[in-house]
């Protein structure tokens, strides 16, 4: 955490989603004390309902993750941002189209970064395969993912390439799915 920490207290002065903590783990109330530990202004968290998960006889339903977001400093106002939900919904990711075991979809992810406005940062801690990237690239945001295990970090960096060839490219398509 304390890598995270310093990361965080230099990356940025824009509003940003900076996590998608597990629900089964502590990483919730870990990465809010290491957002505000860095100097940033702990802001709130964004659910994310999934309607078709898997039950699982004798326990709640593990039918919520949650994005953490911060900012370095204040907001103002008359930012360029919409308003937006308090709640994203959209089913998982099926298992067979994942590039990673924890993989979200780009819908939801699209709708997370959008509380940067356009042109500004957003930081993946814990990238994965790199669908927070491509969802700030999507919405015109730039992006700086962290990834410890090295064959996600690689698979992240060919799908964020491959991203950045469509750009170039002039389309608009980042990923047509997740």
């Amino acid at each position: 955490m304390r890598t995270l920490t310093r990361l965080l207290h230099v990356a940025s002065t824009t509003p940003l989603p900076i996590g998608r903590p597990s629900p089964r783990t502590r990483v919730v109330p870990t990465m809010t004390d290491a957002v505000q530990a860095g100097g940033w202004i702990w802001r709130g968290i964004v659910p994310w309902y999934k309607p078709w998960c898997r039950p699982q006889l004798g326990r709640f339903r593990n039918a919520c993750e949650f994005a953490i977001w911060a900012s370095k400093g204040p907001l103002p106002l008359d930012r360029k941002v919409p308003v937006l939900p308090g709640l994203v919904t959209s089913p998982p990711v099926p298992r067979a189209d994942r590039k990673h075991v924890a993989q979200k979809p780009m819908s939801v992810m699209r709708e997370l970064v959008r509380i940067a406005v356009p042109g500004g940062l957003v930081l993946g801690p814990f990238a994965g395969a790199g669908t927070t990237g491509l969802a700030a690239l999507a919405e015109g945001r730039r992006f700086v993912g962290i990834e410890m295990h090295p064959g996600y970090a690689a698979i992240a960096r060919r799908r964020l390439a491959a991203a950045v060839r469509f750009r170039e490219r002039g389309s608009s398509v980042v990923e047509s799915g997740h």
